[in-house]
């Protein structure tokens, strides 16, 4: 919107304080700045520019003022101003010239020193002196940058959004997440709708049905044994494939580019080994050819020939199609020589290095051409070997995350399995756990997944019965075992059992974690070993199994806990052609290893479905004529003002505002909150829960707090809601009185708050925020609902949702404490400050 646009602006960069991801109608923003309570915004002009109108009750400047070092001292500038509540650690940091100042706890200043340049200094400008909010003299970009808004489409009357706050030092903290609306009012429309236009014609009537189809060919009996069922999906499978090009970002991959180039042999970029910026294949290698790279005209892809087949169902031969993999964000690989296939060649894989996050585009396509083959059934897509590199002080390296979007759900093992296809849940095992080795979220259609445990390149699996169980099929190659076998405890040792197996490259260092009774044994480098002894137990022990002596690929005797609970798979839907993935893979501490992520179809054959497909049943007969036209509508009552001077023009869509509306219940997750529930309960009174004062886990204001009246809960029946009332006004654009709604926010995953007393409106009571504990994630839902009722009340207009101030803790050792992280998903688009805000309404834009 035009009236959104104009309060962005180009000037103020947002790339330093969120890490953003967009994919597919989802967002991932992540908070990468140090900040306080003091930063959080009270006001929609402490974070929009060009805030003249009278609604905003204030105007901070325009973009220019952004860059613009400061003049004469006022407000925090002042070296007297006892800005940190530490009045000797001022020392010179203040004056004129200086935009900002040292703010403890953390090692982290943010401090630009203008006294030797004038005039413009990216990012120096500071708050007026007018400001009413203890922001005067303070740096615009403690707060300006650091928020992002949603664009929703029609239609709906709710979404969902998933909070995480991560870890604290001393787990005892948590943050406060602040949202609203954006704070401009809605679009003006010039008078009263038009009348309907007459309805068409009656179509013709329907040509007669053709005739049958002719029979199908004999069908071919792969998959479906019994001779009146056919295969119907598609079936990837990547061991029948060939690599057609692999040049992915331009990086030449595999181990013998073949007929496309010379080879690129990259060795791995060990401690000792020099690294080569501009070595084609990779930053974590070295290229020992020279530097050869693609010959011209080669495209920037990953195409994977005749790797899926698609069946119709009626026993015709399949369709053949390729996959081609590109990076639609930039991309680094770590070593581009693993680019194509895994090891065996059941799974493919792409490279990525450390500390950096890209986003991948999959497209099916005709074979040889760029034609897109749109999937006309549901399909599977899996990722595995999802973990981490070694674990220091208990804190991962390069741990590896995906998100993906657009689709209907997905699978893991676990005792929750959601695998819609029979033939793939009884592959599936409810026993085999997945939570602590992998965080999945799923909001909308999207999940992001991330490892939590360390992995070693001999974890990766080669062949599908190496992470499913109950293989029996003879086109699964193997079998590991059933899902009893899972928790089985090894009896005689064999294979990496074995003492002197060397199975860890170092001779010296078996022990005795090994033999008769030990699943698993120490993996160095890292800190974490993962060893099950089973010598003074029998039977069954949680995770203690282990591949059997038929495994041909080195996993003889390892536990099957190292490989099974690490994948996942989404279902998507019919009618794709594409679909986008986004890595990430985190620091290492020397910067330059990376990790690689395998990808494949789920294994499992198509579906069999029986016979033919029945003939299409007869067109209808013609529809009667349409009714003529109603009469005009009568004129609207008489326009209210608000918003739009123009008497001609009316405003059109929802305007959310908290500042009007009331607190009707604060008991989020159960926990009363606000700091008076008035007559739902008594107050609650909740306390930091700083590091002289005992946590109560079982208080009822937060994990973060204590209780000082007892642990007083609000009454019996009160819903486990926060809902604002009268917090939305819905205008339908001809003048008539807007509709009024309330926000409801339930859990619709465990909630822990840091103080539940923060739960409602953030100071000020233009934003409303929740609280929530250091190290958890929580999705919660925002519904609209009609005053005073649990009836959903949809919005017929697009509308934006905003959150704010998302940043981090205190930093140590340039690692943040408790970073904030936001997931949402079935937007249209998002907007922030910056260069390519996308900001649909002119009227937001200007700000």
């Amino acid at each position: 919107r035009s009236n959104v646009r104009k309060h962005m602006c180009a000037n103020i960069g947002t790339r330093e304080y969120m890490d953003i991801v967009y994919v597919d109608g989802c967002v991932r923003a992540t908070g990468l700045k140090e900040g306080r309570g003091s930063d959080n915004p009270q006001e929609f002009y402490e974070v929009m520019m060009n805030t003249v109108e009278p609604h905003y009750n204030g105007l901070s400047g325009t973009c220019a003022d952004y860059d613009q070092c400061p003049a004469a001292p006022f407000g925090s500038m002042l070296c007297d101003s006892d800005r940190d509540g530490d009045p000797g650690t001022d020392g010179l940091n203040c004056g004129y010239g200086i935009s900002g100042y040292g703010r403890p706890p953390g090692q982290v200043d943010d401090i630009i020193d203008c006294r030797q340049r004038t005039g413009t200094v990216g990012g120096a400008g500071v708050y007026p002196a007018t400001n009413t909010h203890n922001k005067a003299g303070s740096p615009f970009r403690w707060t300006m940058p650091k928020f992002i808004c949603m664009d929703y489409p029609a239609g709906k009357s709710s979404f969902e959004v998933t909070y995480t706050v991560g870890r604290d030092r001393n787990g005892k903290f948590g943050r406060n997440f602040l949202f609203a609306g954006v704070g401009v009012p809605p679009t003006c429309v010039g008078g009263s709708p038009s009348p309907p236009p007459p309805s068409p014609p009656p179509p013709p009537p329907s040509p007669p049905p053709p005739p049958p189809p002719s029979p199908p060919p004999p069908p071919p009996r792969e998959f479906c044994p019994d001779p009146s069922e056919h295969p119907q999906g598609m079936y990837l499978d990547f061991s029948g494939s060939t690599e057609v090009v692999n040049n992915l970002g331009g990086y030449p991959g595999g181990e013998d580019l073949g007929p496309r180039g010379a080879g690129v042999d990259c060795i791995s970029g060990a401690a000792n080994l020099p690294l080569q910026s501009d070595c084609p294949c990779g930053c974590g290698c070295r290229c020992t050819n020279g530097g050869e790279v693609a010959p011209l005209n080669t495209p920037e892809e990953l195409r994977y020939g005749n790797v899926g087949r698609i069946y119709d169902g009626t026993g015709k031969d399949p369709v053949v199609v390729d996959l081609v993999v590109t990076n639609i964000t930039k991309y680094t690989p770590w070593s581009a020589r693993s680019n194509g296939f895994h090891e065996g060649g059941t799974f493919a894989q792409i490279s990525l290095f450390q500390d950096t996050t890209t986003t991948f585009r999959y497209a099916f396509k005709h074979t040889n051409t760029d034609t897109d083959a749109t999937l006309e059934h549901p399909f599977e897509f899996c990722l595995f070997d999802l973990d981490t590199g070694p674990h220091y002080n208990n804190q991962p390296t390069m741990q590896e995350t995906l998100l993906a979007c657009g689709m209907e759900s997905y699978f893991t093992h676990g005792p929750t399995t959601s695998a819609k296809r029979s033939n793939v849940r009884k592959h599936m095992c409810a026993n085999i756990g997945t939570r602590e080795y992998m965080d999945i979220v799923y909001v909308d259609g999207c999940v992001r997944a991330t490892g939590l445990k360390e992995g070693r390149g001999s974890d990766n699996p080669q062949e599908f019965y190496e992470v499913m169980m109950n293989t029996v099929e003879p086109h699964y190659n193997g079998l590991s075992g059933t899902c009893a076998d899972y928790d089985q405890c090894p009896a005689a040792p064999f294979g990496s059992m074995l003492c002197d197996s060397d199975r860890d490259g170092d001779p010296g260092t078996d022990g005795l974690n090994c033999g008769y009774g030990i699943s698993g044994y120490g993996r160095p480098p890292g800190q974490v070993d993962d060893i099950i002894d089973c010598r003074q137990r029998t039977g069954t022990v949680g995770g203690a199994g282990v591949y059997p002596a038929t495994n041909t690929h080195n996993k003889a005797g390892s536990p099957f806990r190292w490989t099974m609970p690490k994948f996942i798979c989404m279902d998507y839907p019919a009618g794709k052609s594409s679909f986008e993935v986004t890595y990430t893979v985190g620091r290492d501490r020397n910067g330059k290893f990376g990790r690689n992520f395998l990808f494949a179809g789920v294994g499992v054959p198509p579906t069999c479905v029986g016979g033919s497909p029945s003939p299409p049943p007869p067109s209808p007969p013609p529809p009667p004529p349409s009714p003529p036209p109603p009469p005009p509508p009568s004129p609207p009552p008489p326009p209210p003002r608000e918003f739009c001077p123009d008497p001609s023009e009316h405003p059109q869509g929802m305007y959310l505002d908290f500042s009007g509306s009331t607190e009707v219940v604060n008991n989020l997750g159960g926990y009363p909150g606000g700091e008076d529930l008035g007559p739902r309960g008594a107050g609650v009174d909740c306390i930091s829960g700083a590091a002289n004062l005992p946590l109560q886990s079982d208080c009822p204001c937060g994990c973060g707090c204590r209780c000082t009246n007892g642990g007083e809960v609000a009454p019996l029946n009160t819903p486990e809601e926060l809902r604002y009332g009268n917090v939305g006004r819905i205008y339908d654009g001809t003048g008539k009185d807007p509709v009024v709604v309330d926000l409801v926010v339930t859990n619709i995953t465990k909630y822990t708050p840091w103080s539940a007393r923060s739960n409602g409106f953030h100071e000020g009571g233009t934003f409303a925020q929740i609280s929530l504990f250091q190290d958890t994630t929580t999705t919660f839902r925002y519904a609209f609902k009609h005053t005073n009722t649990d009836t959903d009340a949809t919005l017929e207009h697009p509308f934006e949702f905003c959150l704010f101030d998302l940043d981090t803790g205190p930093h140590y050792n340039n690692q943040p404490t408790m970073q904030e992280t936001l997931l949402a998903c079935g937007m249209e688009s998002y907007f922030t400050h910056g260069p390519t805000t996308s900001a649909k309404r002119s009227n937001v834009r200007k700000h």
